[in-house]
């Protein structure tokens, strides 16, 4: 992660165009410090934590096989299916809710920045409640869907779960 930033940050000194195509300060700060931090930690650990599951998934496929052979291509695609649709919704979602994450606290981070750099104005207009209830409200916004991030992994393991028990009940 630190050579990454590092990397991003040398090439951003490079190449000061850059700084001037619509990005604002907060932003470019988020790209090097958080944005590294997601593909670095997140994405990479993530497909690392998909491994075992991929193994477990090829014994439980090897051993449904090899006790019914008749009933495992229809197990097979049934998952298959649930997996597919699975996927396609929760993808959309995660889209919507990665990049309204990354506003808000983008926009969290420059109203803070703002109420830093202009307290004395801000006390002298009389806004401070104006400011504070705009951050509250970032914050907010952002805390709610980085819960709704965090959990989305477990929605699948628990949907499998629920699908291998009403099917063996059944």
């Amino acid at each position: 992660a630190a050579d990454l930033t590092t990397n991003l940050a040398g090439e951003l000194l490079r190449s000061e165009s850059k700084i001037s195509k619509g990005k604002s300060h907060q932003e470019w700060i988020y790209l090097l410090t958080f944005g590294v931090e997601v593909i670095c930690m997140r994405v990479i650990a993530a497909i690392f934590a998909i491994i075992p599951d991929f193994i477990l998934l090829l014994v439980l496929v090897i051993g449904l096989v090899s006790t019914d052979i008749k009933t495992a291509p229809i197990v097979i695609l049934f998952f298959a299916i649930v997996v597919v649709v699975f996927h396609r919704l929760v993808s959309r979602k995660i889209t919507v809710l990665g990049s309204d994450n990354s506003k808000n606290a983008i926009l969290s981070n420059q109203r803070i920045s703002e109420i830093i750099r202009t307290s004395k104005e801000i006390k002298l207009r009389g806004t401070e409640k104006y400011f504070l209830q705009e951050i509250y409200s970032l914050r907010m916004k952002f805390a709610n869907s980085l819960s709704e991030l965090t959990f989305i992994p477990f929605v699948s393991k628990y949907l499998i779960e629920t699908l291998v028990i009403v099917g063996s009940a059944g």
